[in-house]
Parts: structure tokens; C-alpha cells; sequence
């Protein structure tokens, strides 16, 4: 039982750092791709690969700058809720949290095209 509670605890470690890594670098790249042009209209190192080129050309998210937006918001608010979680729950509880939340960002591709 206590390997089994040591390996739940290297686990939130884990991902609580994944997370928080996800979180900065979501956080850093808004403030750029709010401003940024598509490569189509600029071809310079600050574009993004918005619309149909490059090997994103099939994902939801770099369909448009909206898109990109969107999903980055939401990446950035769930990443957030689950560290936020994984700090306020008692430890038996913050596993739950940190798999929600990483569960979310995962399966976003998925659902947020249906939303949004």
C-alpha cells in the first residue's frame, strides 16, 4: 500500500509540473498569436501557420487565428483550474484533479470544433 501511495505521489508530481509547464507556455505564446499575421499574408519568423499549409494544415486549431485563440484560452484556464485544484484538494483527491484537467486539454481537440 505504500508503493502504491509513493507512485500516486510521484504521478501528481508529474503532472503537476506538465501542467505548469503547459501553463507557461500557453500564457507566453497568447500575447504573439493575438498579434500575429498567417504566413500567407507575411512570410517572416513571427507568423503563424493559420489555414491550409504546413503540416498543421488538418488540425482544428490552426484553422484560423479564432481557432487558435480559442483553444489556447481554453488550455490556459483548464491548466490552471487543475494545478489550482491539485493545491486546494486534500491529497488523497488531487490525482482526480490533475487527470481531469489534463484529460480536458487532451480530449479539447475533439470537442471544442463542436462548440465553437
Amino acid at each position: 500500500m505504500i508503493a502504491l501511495r509513493n507512485a500516486v505521489v510521484v504521478i501528481e508530481g508529474l503532472l503537476i509540473g506538465l501542467l505548469v509547464l503547459f501553463l507557461a507556455m500557453t500564457v507566453l505564446d497568447l500575447p504573439y498569436a493575438w498579434h500575429a499575421q498567417p504566413c500567407a499574408i507575411e512570410r517572416s519568423s513571427g507568423c503563424y501557420p493559420w489555414g491550409a499549409e504546413g503540416p498543421s494544415a488538418g488540425l482544428w486549431t490552426y484553422a484560423s487565428k479564432r481557432n487558435y485563440l480559442v483553444s489556447s484560452v481554453f488550455d490556459t484556464i483548464v491548466s490552471f483550474a487543475a494545478i489550482v485544484g491539485a493545491l486546494l484538494l486534500p491529497q488523497g483527491r488531487r490525482i482526480f484533479a490533475l487527470l481531469v484537467g489534463a484529460a480536458l486539454i487532451y480530449l479539447s481537440s475533439y470537442f471544442l470544433p463542436l462548440i465553437v
